[in-house]
């Protein structure tokens, strides 16, 4: 049923004000030595008393320090064991890479402002009480506080009110804390993958089969220093391998999204990593190395900030494209402005902070020769956000990739396109009007075989299901997130990198948040006062007695979701959260290797979680090859018929959750097979596969 909803609880603020961490500049030169290959007993672990670190404050310089003594492990058994052979294990340095200039971050609202946000509020309503009509939002932030008046909102109330849902949601949904929802069974096994849980690393996972044996690998980006490295575990029956890539942190700091995508069509995953001063691209060298090619391949390398990063064709031609989303200048958390509506939290970032061309999403294209091509103005780009996340998706089945795209403290939107540019289209299409932005993925969640779409941003995650185009728009949607149980259990949370997949293996899909921290109603509505109390105790940690805990959501017979609480993490922060798909432990089922939280704005931690769920059947697996300059035949789809119904997977890679590329994987259910498998190629044409065995992984080959 249609529903009226408490459009996103836009407490955005939290995320893009967590980015006044993020590091900028030069640093120490970077590393020179060579990729360095590890036994299995090389990547260590280190033993852990549970006890949260302390919290660096707000305004005080950042301490990456990391004085764990990093120990081998047993991966047989688990368990940490004595050994050196781990490498490099300097530790981080006290002074951490600078942090991005301040000048854009913004102080306190006057008092004048403030009136104004509360004038603006009120005018949300006609004299009948009515929700006011609204404009699109289509830019980079919502410009004066008088703006509130675009927002799609219901009637103002008091500020101090808890964000409870109306009447006419109250029958089907209402806010629930994740520490009050049972446990899903996921194991935290990061020991025995050769990980230190407390060494500092960037937000960036990565996931490919790296050495091409057949298995998905995976990959994270550490701090060793003011240097960093790019860490390759590499799987196979035998023991984990770990290589080690010098990055080259003279360019970039490796502070955002990475994205994996062959680019120059030798069929070796290549890497590409965003920063606050630009994007990075390291050529894969087939055994679980990176060797930096940035000057190379990027048109540049300091002019823009890289907060996501999608490979695509977006031009047809074969090879693959680049879309980066820019991001970020982010406000200061005391210059968020706030006001409940009866079934919203809008904030306005007050005064807005400046456009600059750092954070203008780029159209990067590939041409005859190197480097990519800045081809943005053609192309019909709007202005970014501080922060952008995007997902390429051929929406209308046209053959042209299209764009999802979402800008935090401002809309999201879907990027058309025409053949050489874009149209816009974005509330008109059924998109809220204000948003976060922090990832986004795929899934069929309604049970009407049309696929549906999830953003992750704070409060209320949106999920958007699709509905039939209207008035020649090339797609349209709704959000059902409170019918379909996505928006209670995240009503305070800042929610990051959806994944979408069959994690019980029920046939059915199912979603699963990560989550930074999980506010309380009355606190995400009041974020001023969180952030305040740093600057009444400045050794105060603001998140204390907040939990970090990820919410993974089983789809139920028919419609609807059964939340549950996965592994805390241990560091409860506003910053990024970065997530993958991948089997582990080749078991048949999806586990998660995650970038979250650390102890600081700065310091996020490697954790690689289990799946341990009791599953309903078997699952199957397809793995794909893709031809030319596309080796990875981002923008494929495959479907298949198991219980009757078709399911499908897009293969589109990117940044932030997103979806896979190369493999796709179904969970059977009751049903000991799947009929009719196909793989739908990017130029449309197919390659049947008939019926696949539960248990069993095919390959299809583009030709």
């Amino acid at each position: 049923m249609a529903v009226t909803r408490p459009r996103s609880l836009a407490v955005a603020l939290v995320v893009a004000w967590a980015g006044a961490a993020c590091t900028t500049g030069p640093v120490a030169a970077p590393a020179t030595e060579t990729s360095a290959r590890l036994s299995d007993t090389a990547g260590g672990g280190s033993t852990s008393d549970g006890a949260p670190d302390a919290v660096a404050p707000l305004d005080a310089p950042l301490d990456l320090a990391d004085n764990d003594t990093p120990v081998a492990v047993d991966f047989d058994a688990g368990a940490p064991r004595s050994a050196d052979a781990l490498g490099d294990t300097e530790p981080l340095a006290d002074t951490p890479p600078d942090v991005p200039p301040t000048d854009s971050v913004i102080g306190d609202p006057t008092d004048s402002q403030t009136a104004e946000l509360d004038a603006a509020a009120d005018a949300l309503t006609d004299d009948a009480g009515d929700a006011a009509p609204f404009d699109a939002i289509d830019g980079v932030a919502l410009e004066t506080a008088s703006a509130l008046d675009a927002l799609d909102t219901g009637p103002a109330v008091d500020s101090d009110a808890v964000p409870l849902p109306d009447a006419a949601t109250a029958a089907w949904g209402k806010p629930v804390m994740p520490a009050d929802l049972p446990q899903a069974a996921f194991a935290d096994v990061t020991l025995a993958y050769g990980l230190t849980p407390s060494a500092s690393v960037a937000p960036c996972v990565a996931v490919a089969d790296f050495d091409n044996n057949g298995r998905e690998d995976f990959l994270i980006v550490k701090y060793s220093g003011p240097k960093a490295i790019i860490h390759a575990v590499l799987l196979s029956a035998a023991a984990p391998v770990h290589v080690e890539s010098p990055f080259d942190t003279a360019i970039i700091q490796p502070n955002f999204g990475c994205s994996v995508a062959d680019l120059n069509g030798d069929a070796k995953p290549d890497l590409l990593v965003g920063g606050y001063s630009g994007s990075a691209f390291y050529l894969g060298d087939g055994a679980g190395g990176f060797v930096d090619k940035s000057t190379e391949w990027m048109p540049y390398i300091t002019d823009f900030a890289a907060f996501s990063i999608q490979p695509a064709d977006l031009d047809g031609d074969g090879d693959l494209d680049i879309f980066v989303g820019a991001g970020f200048d982010p406000p200061s958390c005391t210059a968020l402005d706030c006001k409940f509506t009866e079934t919203d939290l809008v904030c306005i970032v007050n005064p807005p902070p400046p456009n600059t061309p750092k954070l203008q999403d780029r159209v990067l294209i590939r041409g005859p020769g190197l480097p990519y091509v800045d081809e943005t103005p053609k192309w019909n780009v709007p202005g970014g956000g501080t922060q952008t996340v995007a997902l390429a998706l051929d929406v209308d089945d046209d053959g042209k990739v299209d764009l999802l795209v979402g800008d935090d403290f401002g809309g999201h939107r879907l990027l058309h396109n025409k053949g050489g540019t874009f149209a816009s289209f974005a509330t008109d299409i059924g998109f809220h009007a204000y948003a976060g932005a922090m990832g986004w993925t795929i899934g069929e969640f309604d049970g009407d075989g049309l696929f549906d779409v999830v953003l992750a941003e704070s409060g209320p995650t949106p999920l958007y299901v699709q509905k039939a185009p209207q008035d020649g728009k090339p797609f349209q949607v709704e959000d059902n997130g409170g019918e379909l149980g996505s928006w209670w259990p995240m009503w305070g949370a800042s929610a990051w990198a959806p994944l979408a997949a069959d994690f019980d293996h029920d046939g059915q899909d199912d979603l699963q948040l990560g989550a930074s921290v999980n506010f309380s109603p009355e606190k995400a509505a009041d974020f001023k006062a969180v952030c305040g109390s740093s600057k009444t105790n400045p050794s105060a940690n603001p998140f204390a007695g907040e939990t970090s805990i990820d919410v993974l959501l089983l789809r139920k017979p028919g419609k609807g979701f059964t939340p549950f609480a996965m592994p805390a993490g241990q560091h409860p922060h506003v910053v990024m959260l970065e997530q993958r798909l991948i089997d582990l432990d080749a078991d048949g089922d999806l586990d998660i290797v995650q970038s979250r939280p650390g102890p600081s704005m700065m310091a996020s931690r490697s954790r690689i979680l289990r799946n341990d769920l009791v599953k309903q059947g078997k699952s199957i697996q397809i793995v794909v090859k893709g031809k030319g300059l596309n080796q990875d035949a981002l923008g494929t789809t495959v479907t298949a018929t198991i219980g009757g119904k078709t399911r499908t997977r897009w293969l589109n890679g990117g940044s932030w959750g997103a979806t896979p590329a190369r493999f796709a994987h179904f969970g059977l259910g009751t049903d000991a097979k799947a009929t009719d498998v196909t793989v739908r190629w990017p130029d449309g044409s197919k390659t049947p596969i008939g019926d696949v065995v539960g248990g069993e992984t095919k390959a299809a080959t583009w030709k």
